[in-house]
C-alpha cells in the first residue's frame, strides 16, 4: 500500500526551574535545600555562608547550588567570593540513580571531620551516578578535609577547575580524596597543600581503597608526607586506577620514598594501576608494588621531565607536558593535542565573532539580537561600539570579555518602519593584537536586515494519488502574517521526505508554485512513501529562482534568508 502524507509539526513549550536566592529569598543554604525542588537552582551571594557546626547539609533532590557569580555570564575567577563555613560540617549526596547534583562556583573551607571518620566535607555515599550526573563544576575549591565517596557508582564527568587544598590536619587518617568500595571517573583535578601527620595507620593524601578508579588531566603537586609509611597515592583492597594525561609532581615524599604504593593489605591483595601519557616524578623508582599479585603497566607517553607549573599549577609556556597528552584523547579547546594535567596550556590567538548576523521581521515589529565576541586564550578589554543606521539600535555590551573562550554578548535591536533590505556594521573596537580588518583592535559584523510581510504557516495541506501515480497537492491560501496582517505570498515552497518526516536533515525542495496546488507527477510510481511541507513565501528579495531541485531544506533557507556563519578573525 503507498502512504503519502502531508506532514504537521508541533511545538512544545517546558516549564523553567526556580532560581532560589540566598539570603534573598531564603536565609540559609539549606533552607533553601529544603524549599527547592526539582531541577531548581540555589544561587549563593558572594559571601560567606556559615553552616552549623557539626551540620550535614543533604542532597536528595536534582538541583544546582551554585554562587551568583559561576552563574553570570563568563563565571568568576574568585574562589573566596562566595564561601560555606562550617566546624565538622559537609555536604552529602546520597540517594539512587535518579538523583542529580551539582556544585559550582564556591569556597569551602573550614569543614573539618572527627578523627576515624571516613566522612568528608564532600560526602557522596550509597550513590549511583552515572552518565556524569553529579557535578563539582568550574570555579569550586575546596579547602577542608577530603572529598569522601563510599558505596558508590560516580562519573566527575565535570569535575573542572577543583582545587582539594590546604587539607593537612593532625586528627584525620584520609585527607584529601578519599574512594572506597566505589567507581570513579574524575576528570581535570588538582590536588594541592595536602599532607598526612597522623600518628598511627597507613593513610596518605590520596586513598583509593576497594574501588575501580580512573583519573583523566588531573595535577597533584605539593603535597607532604610526614610518616614513614605514608605514599601521596596509596590503593588498597584490590584497587584498579588508571591514571591517563596526569601530573604528579613537586611533592614532598622523602621520609616515606613512596610516591605511590600498591599496598599489600592482604597476601593475595591484588592491585592494579595503570599509567600512560603522564608526567611522573622519579618514574617508577618511587612506586612501590606490594606483593606479586599486584600489578603496575607502564604504558606509552610517561615522561619524568619537570613540567614547569606555575604558582597556580597551570602550565608555563615551555612545559614538556603541552600536546603530551593522549593523542586520542579529545582536543583541548584550543584545538590542539591535549596536554598533561588539570590545565591545558592555551596556544590561540584569535577571538571568535560572527560572520554576519541577519534579521527578519515586518515593520514596526522590532526583533532583538544578540552578537557574540568570544575569546581565545587571553582575556580582551573592549573600548566602544557602534552601528550607523537608525534600523539597527545598539544596546548594552560588556566592558571585557574573560580569558579562555569566554563570551561576550552586544546586544541589538533590529526596528525597521517600511518595507525593504537594510545593511549594517556592528563595529567593535577591543585591545586585541588581530582581526578580521586591517586594523587589529577593529572588528566588524555585517548585520542583514529583512523587512517585509511574513506568512502565517500553510493549513489544510491534502495528498491525493491520480491514476497516473502522480500525488496531487492542494492546500488553503495563506492571507495573513505571523503578526496578523494581511499578506499575499509571491510563491508556495513545496519539500518533499522520503525518508523520516521528523529530521530535519531529510527534507528537500521540489518546487515553488504560485497558487495553492501542485502536482508531482508520477510520484507513487518511484516511491513507496512521500511526505510532503508546503511553506508560503514573499521573495522581496527575488531569491526563489536561486532554488534548485533536490537542494536540501536547510540549504534552500540559507539561500532564501542567509543564516549566521561563525568565522575567527584573522
Amino acid at each position: 500500500m503507498l502512504r503519502f502524507f502531508a506532514f504537521l509539526l508541533l511545538c512544545v513549550s517546558m516549564v523553567q526551574a526556580a532560581v532560589i536566592h540566598v539570603p534573598g529569598d531564603q536565609p540559609t543554604l539549606d533552607e533553601a535545600i529544603q524549599f527547592a525542588a526539582l531541577n531548581d537552582t540555589v544561587a549563593l551571594a558572594n559571601q560567606v555562608h556559615q553552616i552549623n557546626p557539626s551540620s550535614t547539609i543533604l542532597i536528595a533532590a536534582s538541583i544546582v547550588i551554585a554562587s551568583e557569580g559561576a552563574l553570570s555570564p563568563g563565571g568568576s575567577d574568585n574562589y573566596s567570593a562566595c564561601q560555606l563555613a562550617g566546624n565538622e560540617s559537609q555536604i552529602r549526596f546520597e540517594g539512587d540513580s535518579t538523583l542529580f547534583g551539582t556544585l559550582m562556583g564556591i569556597d569551602l573551607y573550614s569543614c573539618s571531620v572527627a578523627a576515624n571518620d571516613t566522612i568528608g566535607c564532600i560526602s557522596i555515599q550509597d550513590c549511583n551516578f552515572v552518565e556524569s550526573d553529579l557535578f563539582l563544576s568550574r570555579l569550586l575549591q575546596v579547602r577542608c578535609q577530603r572529598i569522601a565517596m563510599e558505596d558508590s557508582q560516580v562519573n566527575f564527568q565535570y569535575i573542572d577547575d577543583l582545587f582539594v587544598d590546604q587539607c593537612t590536619t593532625n586528627n584525620a587518617p584520609e585527607l584529601a580524596l578519599y574512594i572506597q568500595w566505589s567507581n570513579a571517573v574524575i576528570n581535570g583535578l588538582v590536588v594541592s597543600n595536602c599532607g598526612t601527620s597522623y600518628p598511627s595507620g597507613r593513610t596518605a593524601p590520596i586513598i583509593i581503597r576497594g574501588s575501580i578508579a580512573t583519573f583523566s588531566g588531573a595535577t597533584v603537586t605539593a603535597n607532604r608526607v610526614s610518616r614513614e609509611d605514608h605514599p601521596i597515592l596509596r590503593l588498597d583492597h584490590s584497587s584498579v586506577v588508571d591514571l591517563h594525561n596526569l601530573i604528579m609532581y613537586d611533592n614532598d615524599y622523602t621520609i616515606s620514598g613512596m610516591l605511590i604504593e600498591l599496598h599489600a593489605s592482604s597476601q593475595f591483595a591484588t592491585n592494579v594501576l595503570n599509567i600512560d601519557y603522564s608526567c611522573i616524578e622519579n618514574g617508577t623508582n618511587d612506586v612501590i608494588v606490594g606483593n606479586i599479585y599486584s600489578d603496575l603497566s607502564w604504558g606509552d607517553g610517561v615522561i619524568t621531565n619537570d613540567p614547569m607549573l606555575t604558582t597556580e599549577y597551570h602550565l608555563s609556556s615551555s612545559s614538556p607536558c603541552i600536546d603530551a597528552g593522549d593523542p586520542n584523547s579529545p582536543l583541548d579547546p584550543d584545538g590542539t593535542i591535549a596536554d598533561m594535567g588539570a590545565y591545558y596550556y592555551c596556544q590561540g590567538d584569535q577571538v571568535t565573532i560572527p560572520e554576519e548576523i541577519v534579521a527578519v521581521t515586518e515593520p514596526g515589529y522590532p526583533i532583538q539580537l544578540e552578537v557574540q565576541f568570544t575569546s581565545s586564550c587571553d582575556g580582551v578589554a573592549i573600548d566602544s561600539a557602534n552601528t550607523t543606521l537608525a534600523e539597527f539600535i545598539l544596546g548594552a555590551y560588556p566592558d571585557s570579555v574573560g580569558a579562555e573562550y569566554q563570551t561576550g554578548i552586544f546586544n541589538l535591536t533590529f526596528n525597521p518602519q517600511t518595507q525593504g533590505l537594510f545593511q549594517d556594521t556592528l563595529h567593535i573596537w577591543a585591545d586585541t593584537e588581530i582581526s578580521n580588518t586591517d586594523d587589529p583592535r577593529h572588528h566588524v559584523v555585517p548585520l542583514i536586515g529583512e523587512s517585509g510581510p511574513i506568512p502565517a504557516a500553510v493549513t489544510g495541506l491534502a495528498v491525493e494519488i491520480g491514476e497516473d501515480l502522480s500525488a496531487q497537492l492542494t492546500w488553503s491560501p495563506v492571507d495573513s502574517t505571523i503578526y496578523g496582517n494581511p499578506v499575499t505570498p509571491d510563491f508556495y515552497l513545496v519539500f518533499y521526505n522520503e525518508d523520516d518526516p521528523y529530521s530535519e536533515e531529510d527534507w528537500y525542495y521540489l518546487n515553488a508554485v504560485p497558487g495553492t496546488e501542485f502536482e508531482h507527477f508520477r510520484a507513487a510510481q518511484f516511491s513507496d512513501l512521500i511526505n510532503y511541507r508546503v511553506e508560503a513565501w514573499v521573495d522581496i528579495a527575488g531569491r526563489v529562482e536561486e532554488l534548485v531541485l533536490g537542494m536540501s531544506q536547510s540549504v534552500a533557507r540559507s539561500v532564501l534568508r542567509p543564516s549566521a556563519v561563525i568565522r575567527d578573525s584573522q
